[in-house]
């Protein structure tokens, strides 16, 4: 039992929650939660810092570049792929705090599953069979994108299968950092292109 248990664990990665207790924070948190899961521009313009970054490299920053870009062509992309942020737990520090906690736990290629029950389909799209359904797990094998909604991968169960690309967590996916300004908390960087 305790050897099933230990496999298991070396094949998932659950979030972690360092960030409770701090209600100041809790309400932004909960804001933009409800920010992404509403599609709300508004909302998470409302808890940005004047200068939020949204890149790694420091050229797009700005409130009014985050709504261009959330409001435009490629918004719909970045609302889906920032799901993982809404509910992958907290990473925090005396400096701030950063959503989903898989941001700051992924190195290198590392990838993970950023879901508690995820189904895998035996093609890449919605209608296909579902095979099962990954909880967390690492993923062993990208074989490759599968259209812009799917990728075609190998898990460390060894189970192979198509699994929604905004749930494939990698170290160069979208994240939320957030960091006290005077009494307030605000988001400081959303992370939405990676740095080439």
């Amino acid at each position: 039992m305790i050897l099933a248990l230990a496999v298991a664990a070396a094949m998932s990665m659950p979030p972690v929650e360092e960030c409770g207790g701090d209600p100041a924070f809790d309400q932004v948190r909960a804001k933009f939660i409800a920010a992404v899961k509403g599609r709300d521009v508004g909302v998470l313009a409302g808890i940005a810092a004047d200068d939020v970054g949204l890149d790694d490299i420091g050229e797009d920053k700005g409130v009014a570049r985050m709504r261009d870009m959330m409001s435009g062509e490629q918004g719909a992309d970045f609302w889906r792929m920032l799901e993982p942020a809404a509910d992958g737990g907290c990473s925090g520090g005396a400096g701030g705090r950063i959503l989903p906690s898989y941001a700051t736990r992924l190195t290198g290629e590392e990838m993970v599953v950023a879901a508690a029950r995820e189904p895998i389909r035996a093609g890449p799209s919605a209608e296909a069979r579902v095979k099962g359904f990954a909880l967390y797990e690492w993923v062993a094998l990208n074989f490759a994108d599968s259209g812009p909604f799917y990728w075609h991968v190998k898990l460390r169960s060894g189970r192979i299968g198509y699994i929604r690309s905004e749930r494939i967590y990698s170290n160069i996916s979208p994240y939320a950092a957030f960091e006290r300004q005077g009494r307030q908390w605000r988001m400081t960087k959303l992370r939405l292109v990676p740095a080439d």
